[in-house]
């Protein structure tokens, strides 16, 4: 399976989908809303892991950075519809065979285990 990811958006802001991935997308709709309500972080709680999580994002980026490609070289015939072309200019994306997770649990959110 090959995943898309750009980079310049945060990990995880803007995924371009193959076949594989929004299948897992349409499952990941069909979560419960309880299941959902444990997982809200408290404002605590994200000003406590979001600067682990920052940092997790910053490593990520720089590890693929050497491999990131503009995302107007894939030549999308309708992301100018929504997007200016500065954005897709700047914006990068890379392939990956697995999208890299940030690890919720070490960084104190325990219940994303299963992510």
């Amino acid at each position: 399976m090959k995943i898309v990811t750009p980079l310049s958006f945060a990990v995880g802001a803007f995924i371009l989908h193959t076949a594989e991935a929004r299948a897992h997308t349409e499952a990941a709709a069909e979560i419960p809303t309880n299941y959902i309500d444990k997982c809200r972080l408290t404002p605590e709680e994200f000003h406590t892991a979001y600067p682990k999580l920052r940092v997790w994002i910053d490593k990520t980026l720089a590890f693929h950075e050497r491999n990131a490609k503009p995302i107007v070289s894939m030549h999308f015939v309708r992301l100018p519809l929504y997007f200016d072309r500065s954005l897709l200019e700047s914006a990068k994306f890379i392939v990956v065979d697995q999208l890299a997770m940030p690890p919720l649990s070490a960084m104190g959110l325990s219940r994303f285990a299963a992510f």
